[in-house]
C-alpha cells in the first residue's frame, strides 16, 4: 500500500464557507482523491485551518507548519509521497515572494527530515517525492465583502503565486499542481471551497498522484 501524507490548510481540512464547520471525509477533496485511489492507497489527512508555512500567528497558536512538520512526518512515517498544500494564509503576513520562500522552507525540511528530525528509520520509503499544490486565488470581492479580514488585501498577490511556484517548483525539483484550475473559493467567504470545487479538486490530485506513484 502506497502512503501519502497530505499536509495542508483550511481548504484541505475541509472548512465549509462562512461556517468553520467542516465537510466529511467524502466530500472534501482528500477524501474524493482516496475514494478514486482505491485500497493500494493509504492518504493520510494533516491539515489545520490558518497553517502557514513557517510564519507564527500571534491571535492564533499551533498554526506554524514548520514547527509541526517533524510530529507529522515521524507519526506517519513511512511515506511514498509528501503533498504540500500551505501558502495562502501566508499572504496574513508576507507577500508572495515570502510565501514562496516558506514553501521552499519547508520543502528543504521534508527533504532532510531524517536527520533534521533525528529518525529511528527511513521516514521516506525510497527517494523523497513531494507535490506541491499551489493554492487557489482569494477572490477579489474579498475586500468588500470581508471588511477588516486579514486576507481582505491579498487577492491581488494570490494570484501572483502559481507562477512563482512554478519556478520554485522546478528550481526544487517537485511536482506541482495549480488548484485554480478546478477550485476557486465560494464567495460566501471569498476563501473556501464548495463541496463542487473539493470534487473537482480531489480527481485532478488523484490523477496527479497516481502519475507520480505509478
Amino acid at each position: 500500500m502506497k502512503r501519502v501524507l497530505i499536509y495542508g490548510d483550511s481548504n484541505t481540512w475541509g472548512h465549509i464557507p462562512a461556517k468553520g464547520t467542516r465537510y466529511s471525509d467524502e466530500i472534501r477533496w482528500p477524501g474524493v482523491a482516496a475514494e478514486l485511489l482505491g485500497s493500494e492507497y493509504r492518504l493520510i489527512e494533516d491539515s489545520i485551518s490558518g497553517r502557514t508555512t513557517i510564519w507564527e500567528d500571534p491571535t492564533c497558536p499551533m498554526r506554524c507548519g514548520s514547527k509541526n512538520l517533524g510530529y507529522s512526518m515521524l507519526a506517519h512515517a513511512p511515506i511514498d509521497l509528501f503533498v504540500l498544500a500551505l501558502g495562502a494564509n501566508d499572504l496574513k503576513f508576507t507577500d508572495a515572494d515570502g510565501v514562496v520562500r516558506g514553501v521552499s522552507r519547508i520543502i528543504d525540511m521534508v527533504r532532510g527530515a531524517d536527520i533534521l528530525f533525528n529518525s529511528f528509520s527511513p521516514i521516506f520509503r525510497g527517494n523523497p517525492e513531494i507535490l506541491v499544490i499551489s493554492p487557489s486565488h482569494i477572490a477579489d470581492e474579498i475586500k468588500y465583502l470581508r471588511p477588516g479580514h486579514s486576507l481582505q488585501y491579498a487577492s491581488e498577490e494570490s494570484k501572483l503565486l502559481f507562477e512563482k511556484y512554478e519556478r520554485m517548483a522546478s528550481e526544487k525539483n517537485v511536482y506541482l499542481l495549480n488548484a485554480e484550475e478546478y477550485a476557486k473559493p465560494s464567495l460566501e467567504d471569498c476563501i473556501h471551497y464548495s463541496p463542487e470545487d473539493h470534487k473537482r479538486l480531489g480527481i485532478a490530485i488523484a490523477a496527479k498522484i497516481k502519475e507520480i506513484l505509478e
